[in-house]
C-alpha cells in the first residue's frame, strides 16, 4: 500500500521475493480505468540491461566471470533465489 496523493515524480518501490530484488517503477502516463484517472508506472528497461550497459546490475551476477548471464540484454539471473533460474522480460526461464 502506498501513501495517498502520490505525485508523478515519486517512483514506486516494491520488493519481489522471487527475484531477491527491489524494483523501482517509474511514472509513464495517466490512464483512465473504469472512469477513474490513474497513474501508470512501469519497470524501466535498465532492469534487464546487461552489466555492460547498466553496471548497477553487477551484483546480480552470481560469479564474477564473463559468462555471467547478466552479459545478455533482457535476462537477469535469479538463481540464488530460484535454483539456477533466470528471468527475462515477461517470463521466468
Amino acid at each position: 500500500m502506498y501513501q495517498p496523493f502520490l505525485t508523478k515524480d515519486i517512483p514506486l518501490q516494491l520488493f519481489i521475493g522471487q527475484m531477491c530484488r527491489s524494483l523501482t517503477y517509474s511514472y509513464t502516463e495517466d490512464v483512465v480505468e473504469d472512469g477513474v484517472m490513474t497513474h501508470r508506472y512501469q519497470i524501466p528497461d535498465s532492469l534487464y540491461q546487461s552489466i555492460q550497459k547498466n553496471p548497477d546490475n553487477w551484483c546480480f551476477c552470481p560469479e564474477k566471470n564473463t559468462n555471467c548471464v547478466t552479459s545478455i540484454n533482457g535476462v537477469i539471473p535469479i538463481g540464488p533465489c530460484v535454483e539456477g533460474a533466470c528471468a527475462c522480460r515477461g517470463h521466468t526461464l
